[in-house]
């Protein structure tokens, strides 16, 4: 599954920030030199790292451990102004309490074709941020034998970018064609699909650059105190899928609010969400198509106390003001209810009931874009209780529960903030 609602927020802070006509610097001065647009430019280059050369970058992609956890590691290497090679690996390390289910390998021919002109004009350094197509050839083989390996080419179109000295995002949508082998449950043969990209991670980049700090604080918020805030998650709001076997979307609003405890550097981080989704599969047996579907509903709560450890040498050194922005530690409680209507995929069974629990601590991040925007991002090993009640077409009612269950918390959020 792709989460498509990054795409605008991350290009409407690449394409606004130039622009932003407000600054959360405190001036007493009536100059209007302040707010002039170079400022802004300067800060985009910092954040964008866009006057940085750059050759090589490698890349991990940390939203791709979310849904189904899948382990994304690729390099691009630039051939010339114009051109480069991007190529990795990829696993889907656990989905649905099975490890290592499929791996892809994967070659990508990219074509910056604006850069050229600007690495000419002086306006960006020969690096690899830039808006590009390729050509992407990926060979995909699962574990499980039902499920047919894959041959995929793909024409894609997409934005790359630096964030920072050690971040990367990478978004943009494909379409293309890819031969699938035959088995027990699938034809096989050709499928045509098309499908949304969204990467976002941690990047290295070659010749390294020099860490820089300063006016990347103009898009940042470094220095404005804040001791609450309300969040809006879009970036998890909307997710789908459809090619000729499986197909699914889904709804999933989540609203957010953290406050600070004093002045402290602690701060109690409490979210409230629901879920909505309908999936479906079909199965082609000898020429005769079933179609099974299931619809879910979900509410959930977390309550998480974080410690932003390095906020106080933070503001002793002068980067930052006693906020709610930077790296944290925290316990991450979670309690979900999911109502599951089966329809016809088991005859005997009329709806499931879940309930889950699960403790885990985390390190994360969290930063505030220009006036209403945030990011967070955090990880960590945790413990999960799961209870399980299975009704069947008589109402007779089965119960079974699992318990300790080891699992990865991986969660990015971007959206609004208030």
């Amino acid at each position: 599954m792709k989460n498509i609602y990054l795409l605008p927020c991350l290009l409407l802070l690449t394409c606004t920030l130039p622009a932003q006509t407000d600054t959360v610097f405190i001036s007493n001065s009536e100059s209007s030199e302040d707010l002039t647009p170079a400022v802004f430019t300067d800060a985009r280059n910092k954040v964008f790292k866009m006057q940085d050369p750059c050759r090589f970058l490698l890349k991990l992609n940390l939203a791709s451990l979310l849904g189904p956890q899948e382990l994304h590691l690729s390099g691009e290497y630039k051939l010339h102004p114009a051109f480069s090679i991007d190529a990795g690996v990829q696993a889907i390390v656990r989905d649905d309490g099975d490890w290592m289910t499929s791996w892809t390998v994967r070659a990508e021919p990219r074509w910056y074709y604006g850069i050229s002109k600007k690495v000419k004009n002086g306006t960006q350094a020969d690096n690899l941020s830039g808006n590009y197509l390729s050509l992407e050839y990926a060979y995909t083989r699962y574990r499980n034998k039902t499920q047919g390996n894959r041959n995929t080419l793909l024409l894609n179109w997409g934005v790359q970018r630096r964030l920072f000295n050690r971040g990367y995002f990478d978004l943009g949508f494909g379409a293309g064609m890819a031969t699938v082998s035959s088995g027990p449950f699938n034809r096989g043969g050709r499928v045509f699909f098309a499908r949304p990209r969204a990467a976002i991670g941690l990047a290295v980049a070659r010749p390294k650059t020099g860490k820089s700090a300063g006016n990347y604080c103009e898009a940042l918020r470094c220095f404005t105190e804040e001791r609450r805030m309300w969040k809006i998650d879009f970036y998890n709001l909307l997710d789908f899928y459809k090619d000729y076997r499986y197909q699914w979307v889904s709804l999933a609003p989540n609203i957010g609010y953290e406050q600070k405890i004093a002045a402290s550097a602690w701060s109690v981080h409490m979210e409230i969400g629901g879920l909505l989704s309908r999936a479906g599969f079909t199965v082609d047996n000898a020429g005769q198509k079933q179609t099974y579907n299931s619809h879910t509903y979900q509410t959930m709560a977390v309550l998480e106390p974080r410690w932003y450890y390095n906020l106080k040498r933070r503001i002793a050194q002068g980067k930052s003001g006693n906020s709610l922005s930077g790296t944290y530690v925290g316990v991450q409680s979670r309690w979900a209810y999911s109502y599951e209507q089966l329809g016809n995929i088991a005859p005997n069974i009329g709806d499931r009931r879940i309930k889950d629990w699960s403790l885990a601590p985390v390190w994360g991040i969290q930063h505030r874009f220009m006036r209403n925007g945030y990011v967070d991002f955090n990880i960590g090993p945790g413990l999960q209780l799961q209870q399980n009640t299975v009704t069947d077409e008589n109402g007779e009612q089965m119960t079974s529960t699992q318990r300790n269950l080891i699992y990865l918390v991986s969660r990015l959020q971007v959206g609004m903030a208030f």
